[in-house]
């Protein structure tokens, strides 16, 4: 009877254990589906962001293409302006020499 008595304390023992060691999994598994959520939900996150960063560097790459173009034509100009006011500075050295010869001339 004794044996038996012993015999039930240890099950009851054992049950027990075994019920806090199966609420300690049944925690664990909450957990581990929480940060399994949170994971996600952050890699869906740092997807999200990485479209957002290409799209705007996409549009950044743009923009900079069009200033390129841009400075480039203006570049373009600025050189003709130049080129053009050196010949229009020749032009008049030389107005100015021929209108000197003349004054010199008539005088």
């Amino acid at each position: 009877m004794e044996q038996i008595q012993v015999l039930s304390a240890v099950c009851k023992k054992l049950n027990y254990d075994i019920e806090v060691l199966a609420n300690q999994i049944a925690a664990r598994e909450t957990t581990i589906a929480q940060f399994d959520g949170t994971q996600r939900a952050q890699d869906d996150q740092l997807r999200q962001f990485n479209v957002d960063l290409q799209m705007k560097l996409s549009r950044t790459d743009t923009a900079v293409q069009r200033l390129q173009s841009d400075i480039e034509q203006l570049s373009y100009a600025l050189r003709d302006a130049i080129n053009g006011q050196q010949e229009l500075n020749r032009t008049n050295a030389q107005r100015h020499q021929e209108l000197k010869l003349e004054v010199n001339i008539f005088c």
